[in-house]
């Protein structure tokens, strides 16, 4: 089965803090200082999408244009948001239901 590699970029849109899920063509932007559930809810649907059909590994991308040491508080918060959304995605591999579920989109 593939690993799907989905890149989670860091970087600025329209002057404000984003994390960008990219997967092939589809993207999910999660502006970082909106309280919109559904930027979030977009992201979560796009991963659950591909991890319903393959393993995902998540790469981390800081923009080269991205600032930050001025925006240092928001660098934290998403790498930490990522680190947290890796280990759960690589925890949940493990269940046995995930297994049932592909094998079920296969047939």
């Amino acid at each position: 089965m593939e690993t799907k590699r989905i890149e989670v970029v860091l970087c600025e849109q329209d002057e404000k803090n984003c994390l960008v899920f990219k997967n092939g063509n589809d993207t999910a932007c999660i502006d970082l200082e909106s309280d919109d559930s559904e930027q979030i809810k977009n992201a979560f649907l796009m991963l659950i999408r591909e991890i319903e059909k393959n393993p995902v590994e998540l790469k981390f991308i800081c923009d080269e244009n991205y600032d930050s040491k001025k925006n240092g508080l928001f660098y934290d918060a998403a790498k930490e948001y990522f680190m947290t959304l890796k280990n759960e995605i690589s925890d949940f591999e493990n269940e046995e239901i995930l297994q049932e579920i592909r094998n079920m989109n296969r047939e």
